[in-house]
């Protein structure tokens, strides 16, 4: 007798079915992690480009802060014609050019010592277009303490079409004298420990100052002493004002703690890849080494908030800024006519700065469109290859603007 019976399994239909399931499910756990994997580079790319913005922006706009900033940063005594309170010009006591620094110029002959210059010098910018001249011109060696790379395409060299800025002010507390200084006496430091730490080399630059004057002078640490005769170098061994104990008045290592320092972008070669380039935001302080502050900053661009002479106020590039482009009448001061020469410097009440940040290679997998205020509210979505302003191609990056308006906290003119 025959008896039915089933075997288990599939039919070549039901398994072509099951491989098909299979790999259209594969095919979407592949798609979800290839676009997980996307997202992050997206999201971590971005993050960086707005951690550089904001620690970059925030280190510049501390330092454009202190723009002009001096000991008790005090307004001079006498008020001009127009009726307005100058700013407290800094004295040279110096008889030779050969002591001063580099930015400082030497006086107009016959002037007597100590004579002041102008505070415009305290902050400068340049209009930088290109690969061309930046206006005004930018400093050169010897006439200034930092000077920077030239422009090009290249390692250590400036970034083309990225805009300059130089700002100048006082650091640190100084030293208290113990008693009136003036005349041709040394001046009294609390002790020999106090008169170290100004560090104050040999016939080395020195400042006094209370909330009234500020006076530099060469000097020579001796003890707890300051010596400041004039076979230092000095025009005259007396001192230009009386600086006494009560109204707090302070020396200073001239050398050290007035500091000039200078913000730039230029290129540097790319630690992941020797043979590429990054446009790096740079650091220059009292003539040393430029030292990065972030990477991967494409674009720099100045413009200063100007108060004129007569109350007019006007936004301008540091070209027009220097070349009074407005015919604009000079702000008050207490310096003579004679130093009237790119007086508007004096007239700097906040500097506007807008820069381009960019994220690392390959954060995206296509052009995303940007803005940047510069170039007007138009979307910017560079193809890979296509050449930025900075000679460089675009790549697949993110873009970022940041801009700051920074009030001068000293008052320059």
């Amino acid at each position: 007798m025959n008896r039915g019976h089933s075997e288990g399994g599939f039919t070549l239909i039901e398994l072509m079915i099951g491989l098909t399931l299979s790999l259209l499910l594969l095919a979407g756990i592949g798609g979800l992690f290839v676009g997980y994997g996307a997202a992050q580079r997206r999201l971590s790319g971005l993050a960086v480009t707005l951690d550089n913005g904001r620690f970059a922006m925030g280190r510049i706009e501390s330092e454009v802060r202190n723009a002009s900033g001096d000991y008790c940063n005090a307004f001079a005594n006498a008020l001009p014609t127009a009726g307005l309170t100058p700013r407290r010009p800094m004295l040279f006591g110096t008889a030779t050019p050969s002591a001063l620094p580099a930015w400082v110029p030497a006086p107009a002959g016959g002037t007597p010592a100590p004579y002041p210059i102008d505070p415009g010098l305290l902050i400068r910018g340049y209009e930088c277009a290109g690969d061309a001249a930046c206006t005004p011109e930018l400093p050169q060696v010897g006439s200034d303490i930092n000077v920077v790379w030239p422009v090009g395409v290249a390692a250590q060299h400036r970034v083309p079409g990225t805009d300059v800025l130089t700002i100048r002010y006082l650091r640190g507390n100084g030293v208290p004298v113990a008693h009136m200084a003036n005349a041709a006496a040394p001046i009294q430091l609390p002790n020999a420990t106090a008169a170290a730490t100004l560090e104050l080399a040999s016939a080395g630059l020195a400042l006094i100052a209370d909330c009234a004057r500020s006076e530099v002078f060469v000097a020579e640490a001796v003890g707890q002493d300051v010596l400041h005769q004039a076979s230092l170098g000095n025009a005259d061994a007396a001192l230009g004002g009386v600086y006494r104990r009560q109204n707090d008045a302070r020396v200073f290592n001239f050398a050290r703690d007035f500091v000039s320092v200078t913000y730039f972008v230029g290129f540097l070669p790319d630690l992941a890849d020797a043979n590429s380039l990054r446009p790096v935001l740079l650091r220059m302080e009292n003539g040393g080494e430029p030292q990065e502050v972030v990477a991967d900053v494409e674009r720099f661009d100045l413009n200063f908030d100007v108060i004129a002479g007569d109350g007019r106020r006007s936004s301008m590039d540091a070209a027009a800024v220097d070349a009074n482009a407005g015919a604009l009448p000079c702000p008050p001061s207490a310096l003579e006519d004679s130093i009237d020469d790119g007086c508007l410097w004096r007239a700097i009440a906040a500097v506007d700065i807008a820069a381009l940040f960019a994220s690392p290679k390959g954060a995206v997998s296509r052009p995303e469109a940007f803005r940047y205020s510069i170039d007007g509210d138009a979307l910017q979505a560079p193809e890979p290859d296509t050449l930025m302003p900075h000679g460089l191609p675009a790549e697949w990056r993110l873009r970022r603007e940041f801009r700051a308006q920074v009030a001068i906290r000293n008052v320059l003119r």
